[in-house]
């Protein structure tokens, strides 16, 4: 093995290491803090830029196989949007980024919904693919659930597990218990994910995201799924932990739609008006080829480390903290 191909296979595994550890994910959180203290807790205020960059991405990604989209800041002089696919954009990526950036730069737009017409066209099936997995998972999970909700105490103020949740709009003034409220959710996103969106009716197919949405945002934010997920006292914890993980996961991925789009017009009128500009250069002799990585995440991770061997107590923290990574 050539130097270059051990350098390769390093930044390989260490790209896969940030993944499992979510700091590719929109919702990412400080895994080192994990490791010292066993808590968990989401930057909120961490890397604007590579959010709204994120979600740029996002609103061009068709779904097709194999094609990636990415966005950049040039700072070097005047600040400029940098585009680019993994290929020379298509005159419609072309015209598909001068319609989104109009559009999050306009005035009369202050959220999500008015640009899911773009959003459907250009990113239906990626959309739908999100929506199918947000299925699998919930469907994944209902057995746990039922399993877990008999020895779970949930507030004694339920509207504390659903924050920013109309329930009274929903129930009245006879709010179910939290069980039942839970359940109703997980029922109601199942149906709603079962099949993907209409892209020929764009006005129903807005309707159903926004309920797929409210759904999704109202399972994502109780102390139930948190507990399922950095929680140690059910017995039922380790072995549906992972799938806890990935539902939380995918729960945020098909909020980002609506939340993460509308964090992004948000931050375009701060931004707004910057000049926009595709990577139009195509590269030859790359030395693109199959690389073989270690099969023992313990490995990769002594190697991130620059340690010859994993301590026991950072052994166990992995085992725990990090199961899915371990699988």
């Amino acid at each position: 093995m050539t130097p270059m191909d051990t350098y390769q296979r390093q930044i390989s595994e260490q790209l896969l290491l940030l993944h499992e550890l979510q700091y590719s994910d929109p919702n990412m959180r400080d895994y080192d803090d994990v490791l010292r203290t066993g808590r968990h807790f989401r930057h909120s205020d961490a890397h604007p830029d590579v959010r709204f960059l994120d979600t740029i991405a996002l609103a061009l990604t068709t779904g097709k196989p194999g094609e990636v989209f990415a966005a950049a800041f040039d700072k070097r002089e005047q600040m400029q949007l940098v585009l680019a696919k993994n290929g020379v954009p298509t005159p419609d990526d072309i015209a598909a980024a001068e319609e989104l950036i109009s559009l999050i730069g306009s005035p009369d737009i202050t959220n999500a919904i008015p640009l899911f017409s773009f959003l459907i066209r250009r990113c239906g099936p990626n959309i739908d693919k999100r929506i199918h997995n947000l299925h699998k998972s919930v469907r994944a999970l209902q057995n746990d659930f039922i399993l877990v909700l008999e020895e779970y105490e949930s507030e004694a103020d339920i509207t504390a597990e659903f924050p920013l949740v109309d329930l009274v709009a929903e129930y009245g003034d006879a709010v179910p218990p939290f069980a039942t409220v839970w359940a109703n959710f997980v029922g109601e996103i199942i149906n709603l994910t079962a099949e993907g969106l209409d892209a020929g009716d764009v006005l129903d197919s807005t309707g159903k995201y926004a309920r797929i949405y409210t759904a999704a945002y109202a399972l994502k934010h109780p102390r139930f799924l948190k507990t399922l997920v950095y929680g140690y006292s059910y017995s039922l914890h380790r072995s549906c932990r992972g799938k806890a993980e990935k539902l939380k996961r995918r729960l945020q991925k098909v909020c980002q739609y609506i939340s993460g789009v509308t964090d992004l017009i948000l931050q375009a009128k701060r931004l707004f008006p910057i000049p926009h500009r595709w990577v139009m250069d195509t590269f030859t002799g790359t030395g693109e080829g199959d690389i073989t990585l270690c099969d023992n995440a313990y490995d990769a991770v002594s190697r991130a480390l620059d340690r010859s061997s994993l301590s026991p107590e950072l052994v166990d923290k992995l085992d725990n903290s990090l199961p899915s990574m371990l699988q």
